[in-house]
């Protein structure tokens, strides 16, 4: 009779456990999503400043005011 009561807190317990899984590899998409998504505006700002560098690296330096 012991082990019939222990069973259900056991088997919900259990649920519980697996319910958690669940939900917590939903989460783990959604970060390894927005992680990607972070990644890649990264890496699109890191080009685009590189190019504006490269860009005012070759303009023209205006001239300084020396004196004669």
């Amino acid at each position: 009779m012991e082990d019939h009561k222990n069973a259900k807190p056991a088997e919900n317990a259990l649920a519980d456990c697996e319910e958690k899984i669940e939900h917590l590899r939903e989460e783990n998409a959604e970060l390894r999503k927005s992680a990607q998504t972070f990644g890649d505006l990264a890496e699109r700002l890191n080009s685009s400043q590189r190019a504006q560098r490269k860009h005012v690296d070759c303009s023209p330096r205006p001239a300084t005011n020396q004196p004669t």
